[in-house]
C-alpha cells in the first residue's frame, strides 16, 4: 500500500475531481506515478497511486481502494 509522505518520482500535489480520477482518460491518470499524491477536491480527501499507469488504482490513507480508473 501507498502511504502518505513518500512519492517515487511522480508529481504530488495536484487536485482532480471525483470523475477524473476514475477516468482512465484524464490527464490525472495519463501522468500518474507509483506514490504521487492527488487531492480530490470533491470528497476533500487525498487519494495516492498505487502503481505507475493510467489503470493504476488509487488508494485512500487507510491502504483502501478509493478510485480505479476505467
Amino acid at each position: 500500500n501507498i502511504r502518505p509522505g513518500g512519492t517515487h518520482g511522480g508529481t504530488s500535489g495536484s487536485t482532480a475531481t471525483t470523475t477524473q480520477l476514475n477516468s482512465i482518460t484524464s490527464v490525472v491518470n495519463l501522468t500518474k506515478r507509483r506514490g504521487m499524491s492527488t487531492y480530490n477536491i470533491t470528497t476533500g480527501k487525498p487519494v495516492y497511486a498505487t502503481a505507475d499507469g493510467a489503470a493504476a488504482v488509487w488508494n485512500d490513507a487507510t491502504g483502501a481502494t478509493a478510485h480505479t480508473p476505467a
